[in-house]
């Protein structure tokens, strides 16, 4: 369970820039991109967290798989800001890295349950 939390943690102090980065985006997308981003980042913790209570392997790698999926709605949010010109490559390019990391490191909790 320590190892559940601490991974919870990290994940969710990980993801506390990419909530930031919704503000840079206009207002007038504060009912679509920017809440967009917030939901699926909020999201994210709200499966792993769920699913870490969970009593079953498979119910917590169910959740997991949820996570991953907003994790990858993060992502095609920023790249339509980066389409859309609300952000340029230099601004979205460590909120990028940072989601492939953060899918890398839940995929192998995900894999460390089998």
């Amino acid at each position: 369970r320590v190892d559940r939390r601490q991974r919870q943690m990290c994940i969710r102090d990980r993801l506390k820039p990419v909530y930031i980065l919704a503000s840079l985006l206009p207002d007038e997308e504060r009912f679509g991109l920017i809440q967009q981003i917030k939901r699926a980042v909020v999201s994210i913790s709200l499966s792993i967290s769920e699913g870490a209570v969970r009593r079953t392997k498979k119910d917590f790698s169910h959740f997991l798989d949820m996570a991953i999926g907003s994790f990858f709605e993060v992502d095609s949010c920023i790249y339509v800001g980066l389409e859309l010109d609300f952000i340029n490559q230099v601004q979205a390019d460590p909120f990028l890295s940072e989601t492939t990391e953060l899918v890398k490191m839940t995929l192998s909790s995900q894999n460390n349950l089998k």
